[in-house]
């Protein structure tokens, strides 16, 4: 009997198997579903609620998708034995990247993972309801524990009272295309931005196993002792942009050391109370193509010695190539370090560029270097950044940061690297070398060859013809007609409001901000009623429902005159989520073509109109068009996408491959349009090619002539 029940054990796991690649199920989650719903199906009426309840559902091997919206949580986002394989992996994402907004009010995290291989988590904004409060927020933003090859990608993590990202106990786990900020600031335990911990080695397969890279972390840090578990200091010790933590496993037994190779390339750390990378009691690992800029903003005061790339406690063999690191100006501060080392250890360091002092062992049999630039701390402006900065606000993308870190033609890390021992790519995904040599640092390219930081644009028509979607009439003290078909600016309708009240206020609101952020203005069309005598209406933003910023007046006339209201005028908002127009008592006032216009990188105002439909019957795949063709820079280009999808960028390059303009723009499903106007003498004529590009897959392309 024993044997039996052996067999037919044996026969459903090989059921289970056969099925995974065959039998996976796709599961849907948005902010208008239902828990009590199959979640089969990406619409209101099938879809589920709660990102738990989409978990539940699955198995190993399944897929997730959460639309857009924010999912307000007091658990943990529970991900227990829902292991995928190497050919079918359990995927749970975002559908939009970072338009899943993920807000946790739970003392220990965001989402956790446990026995669960073969998993990728992306795409998520995670972060806590209560940043500074102790008491409610101490855990990580995403964490895995006792599970292997892992991925987290693309996810945005912030706030979180613990680490930001943590991959523990487990082995082949790749972090990229993060960003992690803010984290870490309420535990005792001394957590970080990015974090791996006691991995435990499943084979010994070379290659890297774990690999963290095209990340940026930054703001992270802890303020509190590390008085707790094993520590048991009375100060802190990490708050660190990224960490490798204790491979050797020396704060738990039974565990052998992690001696697999470990990648850490391309990342970008920056102005985090710990160091920028962190390597303690690691045995294998290389680090290259980092960039780190003035880290230990907290652990400076306290003694030790910090230091913005530092390994300490590691007897193993490590690969320092091509990094710049910056420290402060500070005696306690270093740019690189490899101290406090027991027994054998390696260093080989080729062509890095450091500002501030060099720390190695007295043995300098052991340690190799070659090509290395090194300055003091007071040589601040030597590595030559574009603007490097600690104070950064907003951002929309990853991509954003290189307006600030990238190296300017004239640094001596500018096409000064080693190629020998180059990455593939760069944080933004641009091949090595474009030059020739490799540049040092997360970047490819200098300012005289950049790619302009990308401005993200929303679908931004508020009001054509009637309300776009998501908008919604929030009128007062007077009569809206939507739709009045007796006067418009264009299309068939116009808003006609008449004011009832001293001040009555036409307002549309949206459930959903639209971003402040690269914002130019607002633009609308506005006129009076002929019999009216001449008045001044006023226009103003809200950031909320209620929080209302200051007036700006104008003029209708008794024709539509277009009305633009700077960013500036409107307050230099964060966020917009209401629009309103005040007409004095017994005052008509029609409004029509009310949209956002946001601002490319080269300048050009760019205003998107929603699809003249969603259907793409018929269409197989996307296409880009541009009229008029040639043109002299004002010009419309038509994207044809067959879904929904966010994060798509177009570039503008010149013949030699040059990006001169970049914009990210949304699509929905069907005939996207697009008005691209750029300042003008921005570009010289000539011959330029527009290209699309999404990860999903999306590549379009269309030359295009600027005379």
């Amino acid at each position: 009997m024993q044997s039996f029940t052996h067999r037919v054990g044996l026969l459903g796991l090989l059921l289970t198997f056969l099925c995974l690649p065959l039998c996976a199920t796709t599961f849907y989650v948005r902010t208008d579903g239902n828990d009590a719903n199959d979640g089969l199906a990406d619409n209101a009426g099938r879809a589920l609620r709660t990102i738990q309840a989409g978990v539940n559902k699955m198995s190993g091997g399944d897929e997730l998708i959460v639309g857009n919206g924010t999912y307000s949580t007091d658990k943990l986002i529970y991900i227990d034995g829902k292991s995928g394989t190497a050919s079918r992996r359990t995927v749970i994402r975002a559908k939009n990247r970072w338009g899943a907004k993920i807000r946790t009010s739970n003392l220990y995290g965001a989402i956790e993972i446990r026995n669960t291989n073969y998993i990728t988590v992306a795409n998520f904004d995670v972060g806590h309801q209560f940043p500074g409060d102790a008491s409610r927020n101490q855990g990580s933003g995403i964490q895995s524990f006792d599970s292997d090859y892992v991925i987290f990608k693309d996810n945005y993590v912030h706030d979180c009272g613990c680490g930001g990202i943590s991959f523990r106990e487990g082995d082949y786990a790749t972090i990229e295309r993060n960003v992690t900020r803010d984290n870490s600031k309420n535990s005792r335990y001394n957590c970080s931005g990015i974090s791996v911990y006691q991995p435990e080695q499943l084979d010994n397969n070379g290659g890297y196993h774990i690999i963290i890279r095209r990340n940026v972390s930054f703001e992270n840090e802890c303020t509190l002792p590390f008085d707790v578990g094993a520590g048991n200091f009375a100060k802190p010790t990490d708050g660190n942009g990224i960490i490798l933590d204790d491979f050797q496993n020396t704060q738990r037994s039974g565990y052998a050391p992690y001696k697999a190779k470990t990648l850490v390339e391309n990342n970008l750390t920056f102005n985090n109370g710990g160091a920028g990378i962190k390597v303690y009691e690691v045995d294998n690992a290389t680090i290259r193509h980092n960039t780190a800029y003035h880290n230990n903003r907290i652990l400076k005061d306290y003694s030790g010695t910090p230091a913005d790339i530092a390994i300490t406690y590691s007897p193993g063999i490590f690969e320092v190539y091509n990094n710049v690191s910056v420290a402060r100006d500070d005696a306690a501060c270093s740019a690189l370090q490899y101290i406090n080392t027991p027994g054998f250890g390696y260093m080989n360091r080729q062509s890095n560029l450091l500002v501030g002092d060099v720390k190695m062992p007295s043995d300098n049999s052991k340690w190799g270097a070659s090509n290395d630039l090194v300055q003091g701390r007071s040589n601040q402006s030597y590595a030559g950044f574009v603007n490097a900065t600690t104070g950064i606000g907003s951002f929309g993308s990853i991509n954003d940061f290189d307006q600030y870190f990238r190296l300017t033609g004239s640094s001596p890390g500018a096409n000064s690297g080693n190629d020998t021992y180059k990455a593939n790519d760069d944080l933004e995904g641009v091949s090595r070398p474009q030059g020739a040599r490799v540049e040092r640092g997360c970047y490819e390219g200098t300012t005289g060859t950049t790619t302009p930081p990308p401005t993200t644009t929303t679908n931004d028509w508020v009001y054509r013809d009637n309300l776009s979607s998501g908008w919604l009439n929030y009128s007062y003290d007077g009569n809206v007609t939507l739709q009045d078909g007796g006067i418009k600016q264009a299309g068939s309708y116009s808003a006609k409001f008449y004011s009832q009240q001293s001040w009555g206020t036409l307002s549309f609101y949206t459930t959903t901000a639209r971003p402040g952020t690269n914002l130019q203005s607002i633009r609308f069309y506005a006129r009076k009623w002929t019999d009216n005598a001449g008045y001044t209406a006023r226009f103003r933003v809200r950031t909320n429902l209620d929080n209302a910023l200051a007036y700006t007046s104008f003029t209708p006339t008794n024709t539509f005159q277009e009305f633009t209201i700077t960013k500036a005028q409107l307050g230099s908002p964060g966020s917009i989520q209401r629009l309103d127009w005040t007409v004095p008592a017994g005052q008509t006032l029609f409004v029509d073509e009310v949209r956002f216009v946001y601002q490319s990188s080269s300048g050009a105002a760019v205003t998107q109109a929603l699809p003249g439909t969603r259907s793409v019957e018929g269409a197989e795949e996307a296409s880009l068009a541009v009229y008029p063709n040639p043109s002299q820079g004002d010009f419309t280009v038509r994207l044809l996408s067959v879904t929904d999808l966010e994060g798509v960028e177009l570039r503008l390059t010149d013949l030699t491959g040059r990006c001169v303009d970049r914009l990210t723009v949304n699509l929905l499903a069907g005939e996207n349009s697009l008005h691209y106007a750029l300042a003008a003498n921005r570009l010289p004529a000539g011959v330029y090619l527009l290209t699309a590009t999404h990860a999903e897959g999306l590549a379009v392309q269309q030359r295009i002539t600027l005379r």
